[in-house]
């Protein structure tokens, strides 16, 4: 996955292009005033040269804009070549963690994000100003999958991350039986202090990686 950057999308469309053909103030996630304000600066950009359009190309191939606050966090904005197209977001996984395991959450987020998924991690995707709480509980609920990274330095630690657990394990509840959705993930020899997740069937990273990670990538269809 490479962050690309140019005065025009690959498929030869500009960001003046993008705003005023393509989407809507609605699909932007602002008001009409903002929007228009927003558009106004895209075209003089465009005029003078100097606008620069953002996106993501992936292992597969596929180009997806980057750099504009969409309505839809459950949807992307795929660059195709006669010009976008919105795609729903396949495994947005949440990962969870206590910051005694950083290391290992942000190595996991790499793992995923080569492989095609969408992984959120507090640390790569909070933007400053945002209310943190709010935004990881809406991450949370919307999210398509909750990895729950479990150590002996975490397990019995209170904080924040026994309650994104508890939370996850509410939306697991009203979701339709046999959803892949709550999936635990160990980095050592440990036994989760919620109860309720000895339900479900684990993953450990240890005493190796690849073994535990390729049984994540194959539960989430991911290579």
């Amino acid at each position: 996955m490479a962050k690309r950057s140019g005065a025009r999308y690959p498929n030869g469309k500009s960001k003046a292009w993008l705003l005023e053909i393509a989407l809507s103030a609605r699909d932007f996630g602002c008001s009409l005033e903002d929007y228009a304000f927003d558009l106004g600066l895209a075209r003089a950009a465009e005029a003078q040269g100097t606008d620069s359009c953002l996106w993501t190309e992936e292992a597969s191939g596929r180009c997806y804009v980057d750099g504009l606050s969409l309505h839809r966090s459950d949807q992307r904005l795929e660059i195709i070549e006669t010009g976008f197209r919105f795609v729903p977001v396949a495994n947005r996984i949440f990962i969870s963690y206590a910051k005694e395991d950083k290391k290992h959450a942000e190595r996991l987020y790499r793992k995923l994000s080569v492989a095609g998924a969408s992984p959120w991690l507090d640390t790569k995707n909070l933007k400053p100003g945002q209310r943190w709480q709010a935004e990881i509980e809406g991450e949370i609920e919307n999210c398509t999958h909750f990895i729950a990274l479990l150590s002996s330095r975490s397990v019995s630690k209170r904080g924040y991350v026994q309650s994104e657990i508890r939370r996850a394990l509410e939306v697991w509840d009203r979701l339709p039986d046999r959803t892949l959705f709550l999936m635990p993930v160990r980095l050592d020899e440990c036994s989760p202090s919620h109860r309720s997740l000895d339900a479900f069937h684990r993953v450990d990273l240890f005493p190796r990686w690849k073994p535990g990670l390729d049984k994540i990538l194959a539960s989430l269809d991911l290579k």
